[in-house]
C-alpha cells in the first residue's frame, strides 16, 4: 500500500490488467519490464480510496510503534499525507475506467481516518472534522445518504460510529451515535424475527450472495453487545455467522474446505482451491445458490467479506453463550404434528 501513493498523498487504487486475461495470475506477467505483459497502472486519483489508505495506515502506526517505531512513524507520515489529500480534493470520485471491481467509497471513510488520526497525534481538528461528518450522516440515518448498518465494501459508516463511542468528546453527539446504531441494529433483528434460520434478509434479493452482509450485520451486533450486555444481540451474530456455516436450507457451508459440503468452483483465477475463503453465497427469494466459477454472484471471494469473517469470528470466539436469552420461536405450520411425510 506504501507503494501505491503518490508524492502528494494521493493512493492509486490498484494494478490491473483489464479482463482480457482470466488464468492464473502467476502466468499473467513475467514481471520483467518492457515485454509487453506489464499489468497497467489504475491512475485515477480518489479522495475516498486515499482516505481509506489514511485510515488503515493511522491503524498500523498504532499497532507497529511498540516494536518497530521507525515503521510506525513512517505509516503515520502516509495516513496523514493521504488525509490532507482526501480532505482537499473532495471533487475527486472519478468513475473507473475499468468497469467492475472498482469500489471508491463514501465521505464516511474520512471520518473513519480522522478518528484514527485523533487517536495516533491527539490533534483536535481530525476530531472536529469526524464529528461534523458524522452528525450530517445522523440527520439523514437510514437513508442512502445517511448512516447505515452494517459497514460493507463501499461504506464504513458504522464502523466510524462505533470508533466515535470509543475515543468521542462530545457526550450528546455519542449518546445520540449510541441510539442510532441500537435503531439501525435492531431493524434488522426485527426483519430476522420472520425467518426459520435468525438472518437478518434484507439483502436477499439485492442479486448478489449475502454472507458478507450477514457477517457485517454479526460484527455490528457483537460491537453493540460490548456496550450493552444484552444477549440478544449475540444471539442475533451467531445465527448470521451459523447461515455462513452451513445452518441455511441449501445444507452447505459457504467457506471452502469447512464442513462436509462446501464450494468446489469458486470464481476466481487461481487454477486451484484456497481453504478458508469465504464466497459470496446465496441470495433470492427462497435463497438459491449455483457451485458455477462463471456465476461470480454467487461464488466469487474477495478481501472485503473475507476481513469481515475474520472480524466476527474473532469477535465470536471470545464470548461464551448460554441461555439466559431465548431465541424467538418460529410457528412450523407444516407438516402438522402426526403427519406422514413421503
Amino acid at each position: 500500500m506504501l507503494k501505491m501513493q503518490n508524492p502528494d498523498g494521493s493512493v492509486y487504487e490498484r494494478v490491473h490488467s483489464g479482463y482480457g486475461y482470466l488464468g492464473p495470475p502467476e502466468y499473467e506477467t513475467d514481471s520483467i519490464p518492457g515485454t509487453g505483459d506489464e499489468r497497467q497502472l489504475d491512475t485515477d486519483e480518489d479522495c475516498y480510496i486515499t482516505a481509506k489508505h489514511a485510515f488503515a495506515m493511522a491503524l498500523a502506526s498504532q499497532i507497529y510503534r511498540n516494536f518497530e517505531p521507525a515503521y510506525a512513524q513512517t505509516c503515520k507520515n502516509s495516513a496523514i499525507k493521504a488525509y490532507e489529500w482526501a480532505v482537499n480534493n473532495p471533487s475527486k470520485n472519478p468513475v473507473n475506467s475499468y468497469g467492475g471491481g472498482m469500489y471508491p467509497g463514501h465521505e464516511c471513510a474520512i471520518a473513519l481516518a480522522a478518528l484514527e488520526l485523533y487517536d495516533v497525534t491527539g490533534e483536535d481538528q481530525y476530531m472536529e472534522n469526524a464529528e461534523k461528518i458524522l452528525k450530517d450522516g445522523l440527520k439523514h440515518s437510514g437513508t442512502p445518504a445517511g448512516t447505515e448498518s452494517p459497514s460493507t465494501w463501499d461504506k464504513q459508516w458504522s464502523f466510524a460510529e462505533f470508533r466515535y463511542l470509543e475515543w468521542g468528546t462530545n457526550e450528546e453527539l455519542k449518546q445520540k451515535i449510541f441510539a442510532d446504531l441500537e435503531k439501525l441494529i435492531g431493524a434488522n433483528m426485527q426483519i430476522a424475527e420472520t425467518n426459520p434460520y435468525g438472518i437478518s434478509t434484507y439483502t436477499l434479493n439485492w442479486g448478489v450472495g449475502i454472507d458478507g452482509y450477514l457477517c457485517g450485520m454479526a460484527i455490528d451486533a457483537l460491537l453493540i453487545y460490548k456496550e450493552t450486555l444484552d444477549p440478544a444481540y449475540r444471539y442475533f451474530a451467531k445465527d448470521q455467522i451459523q447461515w455462513v456455516y452451513g445452518l441455511n436450507p441449501l445444507n452447505l457451508c459457504f467457506i471452502t474446505g469447512e464442513g462436509s459440503k462446501y464450494p468446489l468452483n469458486v470464481h476466481h483465477r487461481l487454477d486451484r482451491i484456497i481453504p478458508g475463503a469465504m464466497v459470496l453465497g446465496a441470495f433470492g427469494n427462497p435463497p438459491q445458490y449455483a457451485d458455477d466459477k462463471n456465476r461470480w454472484q454467487y461464488n466469487e471471494y474477495a478481501i472485503d467479506i473475507q476481513a469481515q469473517l475474520v472480524f466476527a469470528t474473532s469477535l465470536l470466539s471470545g464470548l461464551e453463550f448460554s441461555m439466559e436469552y431465548e431465541p424467538p420461536t418460529v410457528q412450523i405450520i407444516s407438516p402438522a404434528e402426526g403427519e406422514v411425510v413421503s
